[in-house]
């Protein structure tokens, strides 16, 4: 399959940690119910070094006597990451057990990478990669890069060097990206519209015409909640109409109707063939020389029914019509006539069913509206810190860093007090920027709070890059500008571990009702668990509490935060 014949979603269903990087999985939109054996998955590229050994798998070799040749694998998939990607879809699917293929999960295929390493010229500043940029006409799961060295030495130097260097890359992939509004609801819910109220009263099954049905359930999204992942907000409406007139789309001629069933009719009195018979002729004249109908544009119709009033929105602008032209346009509103000489006379219409009995909570409708972009190349920016893939017998290998992000005031220093279990933690400026060592091999960075400083924001950046956890912090729902800092952290370390911490929530607690409190914790959620592979890496707690006795803030301990960070590690 190519991968412009992949069209997937939006947003990621799920996601998977391998080797200490987060890679995001998509669905095909095209994945339908009841098959899935053609069902089709991809997830992020790898971009994972060759490793053996707890080293790198890297190689030097003389060429044509004239110059030395460093050559290091990068992969973009193997089987491991394909078998957890795998296990990953099964579980968000676990009655399709052995149905769906492990040969349809696979890492996205890519177009062309841009690759470099920046602290190759510190190390050996006469070597050169020889090739920065990959393209791909064809799927390929791996990439070689080479650096030429002048000497021995030197390619010996890159060698033993590379372990704690950092791959940056970015990649282009050429795809049909797709949005979906999906809504769930049941009939139940529509008891508050204007269609039931409207309808109650005739029945048990009331007969409705296809444009009265349509007018009734207009508006119906601003009337009732609706549980439902909008992507496409403004397509919601029309997408959620089209369902519901689906629903309802078993019609009846009004030739079988007795008076039961016209008793049962939304504007009965308009709909009746009599009536119709009577308003049709008003609106239309027989000009017998000509052969042909005239529309009376000023003639007084007084119905309420959708029917006529569509006819007579069709027929304007038009001076006169053929006898197959009329009975065309009259059909198309569900209207059976004859027409003899000048008279045009209505023998039945088509009414919508609509059974009153089927708004309750049992009734359920799912509406899947999938709405696909053009063909377009996407460029994606990250790197690999090699040491943070090998261990043991590398000597250099980093300590595990921890970096806290948030705004000035929301309390990263008292966290890290907590942390370390001392009160050393201060926030420092730019150029002293406050790294703490606990109980080695963990640092942890606090970056100062401070937002829309471009010279802050680099360094938020720098720092992020570096981190084997980003901690996120706020205070309670938090602000736009939060929001852009962590959305800056995010789209340049998307597959770093991230944790959300949510301090001084015993403010909260203490000055809100609990549904208040359930409300928050609801919206924070909603604007945080992007960031984050689930909800319950969104943590709540105190750094600090004031102690009325001492009449002091005293440190507290921060036992979930801590156990989520040693789940990690």
């Amino acid at each position: 399959m190519n991968f412009s014949d992949f069209v997937f979603s939006a947003t990621e269903i799920a996601a998977f940690d391998f080797n200490k990087q987060k890679k995001r999985i998509w669905e095909a939109t095209n994945n339908r119910p009841g098959s899935p054996q053609t069902w089709q998955f991809r997830y992020d590229p790898l971009f994972m070094p060759e490793v053996s050994n707890n080293q790198l798998l890297v190689r030097s070799e003389e060429w044509q006597g004239s110059y030395w040749i460093t050559s290091l694998t990068i992969l973009l998939d193997n089987e491991e990451a394909g078998k957890i990607a795998y296990q990953s879809v099964y579980n968000l699917y676990p009655e399709e057990k052995g149905k769906i293929q492990r040969s349809s999960v696979f890492a996205l295929q890519i177009a062309y990478i841009k690759i470099n390493i920046p602290e190759l010229k510190e190390l050996a500043p006469e070597a050169t990669i020889i090739k920065e940029n990959f393209g791909f006409s064809q799927p390929s799961k791996e990439f070689t890069i080479k650096i030429k060295s002048p000497d021995k030495d030197t390619a010996l130097k890159i060698e033993k060097g590379l372990s704690s260097m950092t791959l940056e890359y970015e990649f282009s992939i050429s795809a049909r990206k797709s949005q979906q509004n999906t809504v769930r609801f049941s009939l139940q819910k529509l008891k508050n519209s204007k269609l039931f109220t409207n309808l109650r009263g005739l029945g048990d099954v009331a007969y409705v015409h296809r444009d009265d049905l349509r007018k009734l359930l207009e508006g119906i999204h601003t009337e009732v909640v609706f549980d439902a992942v909008i992507e496409k907000p403004d397509h919601f409406e029309s997408g959620l109409l089209d369902k519901l007139l689906t629903y309802w789309n078993q019609s009846e001629s009004s030739k079988n109707f007795d008076e039961t069933k016209w008793q049962s009719t939304y504007h009965q009195d308009d709909l009746k063939p009599s009536i119709l018979t009577k308003q049709l002729n008003k609106m239309f004249t027989k000009d017998e020389p000509e052969n042909h109908w005239k529309f009376n544009p000023s003639a007084d119709i007084n119905a309420d029914a959708g029917a006529l009033t569509q006819i007579k929105g069709k027929i304007a602008g038009k001076l006169s019509l053929s006898n197959d032209e009329l009975k065309k346009l009259i059909q198309e509103q569900n209207i059976e006539v004859d027409i003899q000489g000048a008279k045009i006379e209505a023998k039945s219409i088509d009414l919508h069913q609509v059974n009153l009995a089927d708004f309750n909570d049992k009734t359920e409708l799912i509406s899947v509206v999938t709405f696909v972009e053009p063909l377009e190349s996407n460029t994606i920016r990250g790197s690999v810190d090699f040491s943070r893939l090998i261990s043991g017998t590398v000597s250099n290998v980093k300590d595990k860093i921890i970096v806290l992000f948030g705004k000035t005031s929301v309390g990263k220093s008292a966290i890290l007090n907590s942390l370390i279990d001392t009160d050393i933690a201060e926030t420092l400026g730019l150029d002293n920027l406050m790294t703490i060592c606990i109980k080695s091999p963990f640092v942890l960075i606090d970056v100062p709070g401070i937002i829309g400083d471009k010279n802050y924001e680099e360094l938020a950046i720098k720092k992020a890059q570096k981190a084997d956890i980003q901690i996120f912090v706020i205070d309670s729902e938090p602000y736009k500008d939060e929001i852009e800092l962590f959305d800056l952290v995010y789209q340049n370390s998307p597959n770093t571990t991230k944790i959300v911490f949510v301090n001084k929530w015993d403010i909260v607690q203490k000055n809100k009702p609990k549904r208040e409190q359930e409300t928050i914790c609801s919206r924070i959620s909603e604007k945080m668990s992007k960031f984050v592979n689930s909800t319950e890496d969104i943590v709540y707690g105190n750094a600090m509490l004031f102690d009325l006795e001492r009449d002091q803030m005293i440190r507290q301990e921060l036992p979930q935060l801590i156990n989520k960070i040693k789940e990690i590690f």
